[in-house]
């Protein structure tokens, strides 16, 4: 039996399916293809702060645990999320491989893979054995740049946002105000940890937030700030008292996007969701940094529909024409 193709025949593995697991945006996707491919059954290594992600999928019986290493000894297929911030995934593609275990792994947004985990066919040990994207846009930077046969891309159209579009549709209803939900980015720690796209970025996280509540409030749009789950709302303490504003606490992203009408964020993968939600979205940067992570360059812009505002103007202007009549007097 070929457990890496395409085609998933849920009962044979029972509980041999390991899953590797650190940013909530890799955990949602991973959960995803579980439901996608039928997987009920796995044994995880994931953050202790992430496993409430999970919660309410009772169908998924997923136990946890603390040893990567043991985890893959004792599995048959490993199931990976990438990460920005956490390097675990990239070592333990290589221990499954050492172990001729083989892996999945799964790709949550757009950018360039191989320059940012270094990818290359030159070393083999290091590629999983099958990536798991989400459209043509990522199968075309992932065989572009690492020239890889065509089985060993799989496509599983919107996958990563299957998770959120189960929970939020109960939450859909547009509500009674405009109401913008404003994406919190961790450009600075991006900075610090060396990522290639944030280091020529200009503006940081506080920049980024202040022209968004300025403008808003200006227009009496109500405002939510959602800190990334990397940082702490006490880096938006400040934003607390500014009319029509507020600092989400909520653990679920699908909470906040489903009570607005508007999500603003720079190259998040969030704001594809909304869109395919049927929310409206603008990536709002300064400095010419549109195509930092190409997404112009990849076409994610049209693809997802999103709108691009690069002055405090240009996202004034898209407000003025989502909201004509939505503002309060």
């Amino acid at each position: 039996m070929d457990i890496t193709t395409s085609i998933w025949v849920p009962n044979r593995l029972q509980n041999r399916v390991a899953i590797i697991g650190a940013d909530p945006g890799g955990i949602n996707a991973l959960i995803g293809l579980l439901l996608l491919r039928d997987i009920r059954s796995a044994k995880a290594y994931i953050p202790s702060c992430s496993r409430q992600l999970f919660r309410e999928y009772t169908s998924l019986d997923i136990s946890f645990t603390e040893d990567w290493e043991a985890l893959i000894k004792d599995s048959d297929l490993v199931i990976l999320g990438a990460s920005w911030s956490d390097r675990t995934f990239l070592r333990a593609i290589e221990h499954a491989n050492a172990k001729h275990k083989p892996s999945w792994l799964v790709l949550d947004s757009w950018y360039d893979y191989a320059a940012r985990f270094e990818f290359s066919v030159k070393h083999p040990s290091k590629l999983p054995t099958k990536f798991i994207v989400s459209d043509a846009i990522a199968e075309n930077i992932l065989k572009e740049r690492l020239d890889l046969d065509r089985d060993r891309v799989i496509v599983e159209d919107n996958l990563q946002f299957r998770y959120f579009l189960h929970k939020t549709k109960r939450l859909r209803k547009e509500p009674a105000e405009p109401a913008a939900l404003i994406l919190g980015s961790p450009l600075s720690k991006a900075k610090a940890q060396g990522m290639v796209e944030p280091s020529a970025l200009s503006f940081t996280e506080t920049d980024f937030a202040t022209i968004c509540i300025e403008t808003l409030s200006e227009l009496k749009i109500n405002s939510i700030i959602r800190p990334h789950p990397s940082q702490s709302p006490e880096a938006y303490a400040d934003f607390a008292c500014e009319p029509y504003c507020e600092i989400s606490d909520n653990p679920e992203l699908a909470f906040d996007l489903g009570r607005s009408s508007l999500i603003i964020g720079y190259c998040s993968a969030a704001l594809a969701i909304a869109t395919l939600m049927g929310k409206q979205s603008i990536c709002f940067g300064l400095s010419r940094s549109k195509d930092f992570f190409k997404w112009e360059t990849y076409g994610v812009y049209d693809y997802y529909q999103i709108q691009w505002a690069g002055s405090q103007s240009d996202l004034h202007e898209h407000l003025l024409r989502l909201y004509p009549s939505g503002i309060r007097s």
